[in-house]
């Protein structure tokens, strides 16, 4: 049986250096347990479940095969790129909207000709830009709208003047920072299978999850998103 801690090597040290400070400091250990806030990792988890639901589907790989046609140009696919980092990041958390523009990203260097480390950068100041708007765009976040006691729409309205100015500086950094060059992506012909009924559900469970979670039942909010996994069509 293989754990996660014995192929990672940074959460290997990660503990290794909790259980020194552990030995140094014991008094330390009990604090740490209160310090833990369980609504925002319960919240949290509940994000990864469903967002895996959607990620599991492949309805997003079929969605940027399509949306990828239409491109004509370096600077065109940058667009699309940035802003499907940002708008992912809002209601996918900044994480697993990564994990869907960078392989599609890597996967563009084998069918044409561009500056794939540049949309990438790109990509990552997109992602962080989308999820300072949500509240639950990232983990800071969504611990920080558990504190605050604010609804969905009211975090949004506080953050929304820096998230405009940081919106306006990464639009104009995407057109000063790529190139006008044309490409034409030869898309190869695979048929992808759409588990339709995965995605419907999980997509359909956000607003319940939201919903839990804005009344301050973070628990059953979690238990919601877990019943995706155990009833997973």
């Amino acid at each position: 049986m293989s754990f996660l801690w014995l192929k990672e090597p940074l959460l290997q040290l990660l503990i290794a250096l909790g259980i020194l400070m552990g030995f140094f400091h014991p008094t330390a250990w009990a604090g740490a347990v209160h310090r833990i806030h369980l609504p925002t990792l319960e919240v949290l988890g509940g994000l990864m479940l469903l967002t895996q639901g959607i990620e599991q589907s492949r309805i997003l790989p079929k969605l940027g095969r399509h949306l990828l046609d239409r491109v004509h140009s370096e600077r065109s696919l940058a667009r699309w790129l940035t802003w499907a980092s940002i708008i992912l990041s809002t209601f996918l958390t900044n994480d697993i909207a990564l994990f869907v523009v960078v392989p599609l990203t890597l996967a563009l260097r084998q069918l044409a000709p561009v500056s794939w480390r540049r949309l990438i950068i790109f990509e990552a100041l997109g992602v962080n830009v989308g999820s300072l708007l949500s509240p639950i765009g990232n983990p800071q976040n969504i611990y920080l709208w558990q504190l605050s006691h604010l609804s969905f729409p009211g975090f949004i309205e506080m953050m929304a003047p820096w998230g405009l100015v940081l919106l306006a500086g990464l639009a104009l950094l995407v057109e000063l920072g790529s190139s006008r060059r044309p490409i034409v992506l030869h898309l190869e012909d695979h048929t992808i299978t759409v588990l339709r009924g995965l995605f419907w559900i999980s997509l359909g469970l956000y607003l319940p999850f939201l919903g839990l979670v804005e009344t301050g039942h973070s628990t059953w909010a979690l238990a919601l998103a877990l019943g995706l996994g155990i009833f997973r069509p």
